[in-house]
Order: C-alpha cells, then structure tokens, then sequence
C-alpha cells in the first residue's frame, strides 16, 4: 500500500502525494522526503521530487535544498538505493 503524505511548502498551501521514501544525512542530521505526483514526464517516467524537512510545532514542514553540496549527497544516496547499492 503506497503511503500518503501531507507536504506543508514554507509559505504555500499543503497538498497530499505519495510517498516514496525518506532519508537522513547523518553527517548534516538534514531529513529528506522523496515524493510523486504522479505525473508523468516527457520521457514517459514518473516525476520525483525531493524536499528537506524539519520539524515545527509537531508537524514537518516542507524546506528547500539550496546548496549543491546537498543535491550531489541525495543524489547519492537515490543512485545507492535505485542500484541496491552497487
């Protein structure tokens, strides 16, 4: 069963996707979501997208990824497990 979340963006209107796997950086302690729409891109594959989060008031709040650093270490880590870790 495809697990639904509810992703809250800093300063825009919540909206519901699935879920497709969440993450942690230990060495940074950032938390990630990997999460579709499922909308289909140009290519014919499922759109992905990835958001930092943090916790307020008990809820996650959606947060940017602004660094490259950071996008080249989720990449990482999505190509590990796309691949099973070969």
């Amino acid at each position: 069963m495809i697990k639904k979340i509810t992703v809250c963006p800093e300063g825009g209107a919540p909206f519901e996707a699935d879920l497709v796997m969440e993450f942690e950086i230990i060495e940074s302690g950032n938390k990630y979501v990997v999460y579709t729409l499922n909308e289909i891109s140009g290519d014919g594959l499922v759109k992905l997208y990835v958001a930092g989060f943090q916790n307020k008031d008990g809820k996650s709040i959606a947060t940017s990824i602004t660094s490259d650093e950071e996008w080249t270490k989720i990449k990482e880590i999505m190509k590990e497990v796309i691949t099973g870790g070969n």
